[in-house]
């Protein structure tokens, strides 16, 4: 954590077939990293100084709703921010960005085979996956650490079927490369958390140690 926290990206450049792909995991984040957005400086450098042709965000979120189970992976239509702490004055507060349409062959391409493998791993899951891929399907980028429970503590339901705290920033950065395709996909590495005391500390914790136990096969 000491070399991932705050830190501007881990970065490894490679060849995917004949692609030539620049991987990279930053540390900067949207909850904890200030009012300057030094996430949105870094997408913005990254588009400019790379100049790639496809752009992909991806990572766990936490899953929106009672239909998106553990494992589901949201290939978002859109990104849209719900900021309601420290960047609530923004003009930006509640904005959306579309992404590029996935091309067929590419949802073809993920097969029960593929996905099958970490999904078995994960108990109530599905045996395969749903892909949510929808032109309406959201990624909600939050700008604390939020997540749903079965009592909607924090409004999260209803604006798309995972959480996280960076898409929609890259979606904000990106609009001044609209040549640039770009993808956005969250795994659930939590589905929505029962909340049946209204106990909201409780209800984090169970969804902290779920993403432990299994955000690793849920990327």
């Amino acid at each position: 954590m000491e070399r991932y926290y705050h830190s501007l990206a881990l970065y490894f450049p490679c060849k995917i077939g004949s692609a030539r792909v620049l991987v990279m995991k930053s540390g900067l984040h949207l909850d904890y990293d200030g009012p300057a957005t030094p996430v949105r400086a870094l997408m913005e450098e990254i588009a400019g100084a790379v100049q790639p042709k496809i752009f992909i965000t991806t990572g766990t979120g936490g899953g929106i709703g009672k239909d998106v189970a553990l494992g589901d992976v949201v290939i978002a239509g859109e990104t849209r921010f719900d900021c309601v702490t420290q960047f609530k004055n923004e003009t930006w507060k509640s904005a959306s960005y579309k992404t590029t349409p996935v091309p067929s062959k590419a949802l073809t391409a993920i097969t029960p085979a593929l996905t099958s493998v970490n999904a078995a791993k994960v108990p109530n899951a599905r045996p395969s996956p749903k892909i949510w891929s929808s032109s309406t399907d959201a990624i909600v980028t939050t700008d604390f650490f939020g997540f749903d429970d079965s009592t909607d503590h924090y409004k999260l339901q209803g604006l798309g079927q995972a959480c996280d705290m960076g898409d929609a920033m890259v979606g904000q950065a990106l609009q001044a490369y609209p040549h640039i395709k770009w993808f956005a996909i969250r795994n659930a590495s939590d589905p929505q958390i029962p909340n049946p005391n209204d106990d909201i500390s409780a209800a984090e914790k169970t969804a902290g140690d779920i993403y432990s136990k299994y955000g690793a096969f849920t990327r």
